[in-house]
């Protein structure tokens, strides 16, 4: 089983600088998406503020943030429901599930989002594994790099290198793909705050008890996109554009040999 575990994963539709018409509602993105009506939803009276809907499938939290500007599928681990303090950095370990969503909702795409124009659309996803220390995070990144962007390190710190390696479109002619990879040394600080019964809402610093742990991770990021077009994108184009995007992010997956199960076995 690969050490390396999935943090996020995120589609994500981009409307357009300037689109027309109201934002769809997360609820009936959720709705339309996953079948059921989402465990938690959040909305507000002014149209500009972003509606949240979320909700739990099997061994993910999934979810869709919707704002004038974009549209966000998200998925997550699952919180923990241990008793007591709890300061545990929470991964996706199912990465087959993770895949399999993902898949699914690309394929979806056209009948969930309907005519809503998309000039733009993107994958991430964002694999870490944790480590003891900064030099162990430097030596599982320069190991998991193609050789001819390896560099030496040992125990500098907060290591960061993206690229981008641009390509033509193979689903659609004259778009242009950006496929970005970021490896990184990450800190991840998880805090547990407990607030005594009945306390106000705003409350000072001495009425709480915190207690936190610090993770390193060496991390490993991809951000798959379109430039974008001038003409919207329909739902065909879009879900073409965002299975384009999961290919090249397996293959991506494949070269820098994390061997994460349901992205290096298809």
């Amino acid at each position: 089983m690969s050490a390396w575990k999935a943090l996020v994963g995120r589609v994500t539709l981009f409307r357009g600088p300037m689109p027309s018409g109201p934002a769809p509602s997360a609820l009936d993105l959720y709705v339309r998406v996953w079948g059921r009506n989402p465990d938690n939803f959040q909305s507000s009276p002014n149209a500009l503020v972003p509606t949240v809907a979320q909700g739990k499938r099997v061994s993910l939290m999934v979810g869709c943030f919707a704002q004038q500007m974009r549209i966000d599928f998200n998925f997550s681990p699952v919180p923990s429901t241990r008793q007591g303090p709890n300061t545990t950095l929470e991964l996706i370990d199912d990465t087959r599930q993770l895949h399999a969503e993902l898949a699914r909702l690309i394929d979806s795409v056209p009948g969930v989002i309907g005519t809503a124009p998309v000039v733009r659309v993107g994958l991430t996803l964002h694999f870490l594994t944790l480590t003891q220390s900064t030099e162990e995070a430097n030596s599982i990144l320069t190991g998991t790099m193609p050789s001819q962007y390896r560099t030496q390190i040992a125990k500098e710190e907060d290591f960061v290198f993206q690229i981008n390696r641009p390509r033509p479109s193979r689903a659609i002619e004259g778009v242009r793909m950006n496929h970005l990879v970021k490896w990184s040394v990450d800190r991840f600080q998880v805090v547990n705050i407990a607030i005594p019964v009945g306390a106000p809402a705003v409350i000072s610093g001495n009425m709480t008890s915190q207690q936190g742990q610090s993770y390193i991770a060496a991390s490993v990021t991809f951000d798959n996109n379109n430039v974008p077009v001038d003409t919207p994108l329909d739902g065909n184009q879009q879900s073409s554009l965002l299975r384009e995007a999961l290919s090249a992010a397996e293959k991506t997956q494949r070269e820098t040999d994390l061997g994460i199960e349901g992205f290096s076995d298809v």
